[in-house]
């Protein structure tokens, strides 16, 4: 979400930013990629890859729209990269910023329906 912010122009590069983008972004995904590598569940040790939204076809939609939107966003940034395209770029940003928000409701409702032991939050 933090590089779509940047990729829109809400702030500029710097490396407070990439500090972040490394210590949160990387740091959080590698440490999710142990946990459920723990779990004995491969599919979440290896989600950050295209192909793997294929994977979500037999999971709950919720995270079927994150890896779709992960997908297109890393397929823009591609495009954008090889084009040159400041248009593109923009657009992966707010896609990155849908992907992120997605994210972050799909977390939250895992986490109060588990608790809570019912469907609270759809997904």
């Amino acid at each position: 979400m933090m590089k779509g912010c940047f990729l829109i122009g809400i702030f500029p590069l710097s490396i407070v930013i990439v500090a972040m983008w490394l210590a949160l972004g990387g740091a959080a995904q590698i440490i999710a990629g142990i946990m459920e590598f723990k779990k004995n569940n491969t599919f979440g040790a290896t989600a950050f890859t295209a192909f793997m939204f294929i994977g979500t076809l037999k999971h709950n939609r919720a995270i079927q729209v994150v890896f779709a939107s992960l997908t297109l966003l890393f397929l823009l940034l591609s495009i954008a990269n090889f084009t040159g395209s400041a248009a593109v770029h923009t657009i992966a940003g707010y896609v990155g910023i849908f992907c992120g928000l997605s994210a972050f409701y799909n977390s939250m409702a895992q986490i109060i329906n588990e608790e809570y032991g019912k469907n609270i939050m759809p997904l």
